[in-house]
């Protein structure tokens, strides 16, 4: 709004130069060679909106706007104080310390403000910045982080850096912080220990942001993030020679572990196998005793029936022959001899005891 203000009031000078001009040319046309022709009353408007015009132009100079994302700082170039303005609109003679022709405002951004280290790829647009590494080989950095003015230190900040305080400060400081930071330590720093080292220059960069007192930050700094890292040719080719022994050891490490597992394998399958073999010859012989054992005992029963048999036998007939015995008396012997007799006539006889036995043919000779 303010800047459609001033260009209108500078719209109405220009119409009053305009107008004039126009009121000149004419009366001159018309009074030309007459030496009692006095100035038209025709000059009174463009005078009036030149100075008009003028005047405003002059009191909006000074004026500003200020958004709620922003803070002014005024300074007097004649007392040479500053003053800060909050957001708002002042136009003098309704805010005191906006004069025209006196004052100068500038408006700083209290947002976070994106600062960029170098470009990417950083070997071809980056920082470089010396290692503490024998020969002292180069890295380079492409970084990115936060800014932001705080407010109740903004004169301070004013009074030192001005508002290219990020250009002429802070950047720099950041470029300055990170080679210090790089120089200190070894070149494979930041691929070993990035958060490290992105900690440690912001720790260092917000150390030199404060105020006089020490305690209280002008530029409150954040989120430093290394975005690309490379090295010089040397120091590439001879991260790749590296990487490449690295690599051929991986293998041969990974072939070793490899023979290892499969020689244990063999020894476990070997084991199985005799483990497995073993209790099949245990099994077998175990087998084999239980089925010789099983034969055995069906020998013995066998052989214990069979005497069993011959002795329950034996015993029976025994006790046959001592119940015939018992119940033998000399007239059932005769019945059984008599059932027994043939007809015929004995053809042995028994004689004496002197006498020999005798044959006693059946018939006579």
């Amino acid at each position: 709004m303010l800047v459609l203000l001033k260009i209108l009031f500078w719209l109405i000078v220009v119409a009053g130069i305009g107008l004039f001009a126009y009121a000149f040319l004419n009366d001159r046309e018309e009074g030309y060679g007459s030496e009692e022709k006095k100035p038209s009353k025709v000059y009174r408007l463009p005078i009036s909106l030149v100075v008009a015009g003028l005047l405003l132009s002059i009191v909006f100079s000074a004026a500003v706007q200020i958004s709620p994302t922003q803070v002014g700082v005024v300074e007097n170039t004649w007392t040479g104080e500053l003053y800060i303005l909050n957001p708002g609109t002042h136009v003098w003679p309704f805010t005191k310390s906006v004069t025209p022709l006196i004052t100068k405002v500038f408006v700083y951004n209290t947002q976070l403000r994106s600062i960029e280290i170098g470009s990417t790829p950083a070997k071809d647009g980056g920082v470089s910045a010396s290692s503490s590494s024998p020969g002292q080989p180069v890295v380079f950095f492409s970084a990115r982080g936060w800014a932001q003015v705080n407010k109740e230190t903004i004169l301070e900040l004013h009074r030192k850096y001005g508002k290219t305080y990020l250009e002429s400060w802070v950047e720099k400081i950041w470029v300055s912080t990170l080679k210090q930071v790089q120089g200190k330590n070894t070149y494979d720093f930041v691929a070993s220990q990035r958060q490290v080292m992105e900690s440690s220059v912001e720790g260092e960069l917000q150390a030199q942001l404060m105020s006089s007192d020490g305690e209280t930050p002008l530029v409150y700094v954040s989120q430093l993030a290394i975005v690309d890292f490379d090295y010089d040719d040397k120091v590439n080719a001879y991260l790749d020679s590296v990487s490449q022994m690295q690599f051929q050891k991986q293998q041969a490490l990974q072939q070793t572990e490899i023979n290892t597992q499969q020689q244990k394998a063999d020894v476990i399958a070997a084991e199985t196998n005799y483990l497995v073999t073993k209790r099949k010859s245990e099994a077998d012989a175990i087998m084999n005793v239980t089925q010789a054992q099983g034969n055995a005992d069906s020998v013995k029963l066998a052989a214990d029936a069979e005497a069993y048999r011959i002795t329950a036998e034996a015993e029976a007939q025994s006790e046959a022959v001592a119940a015939i015995q018992k119940n033998l008396t000399p007239e059932y012997i005769e019945y059984l001899l008599a059932l027994g007799w043939d007809g015929a006539y004995p053809r042995y006889w028994l004689g004496s005891s002197t006498l020999p036995i005798m044959n006693i043919p059946a018939e006579p000779q």
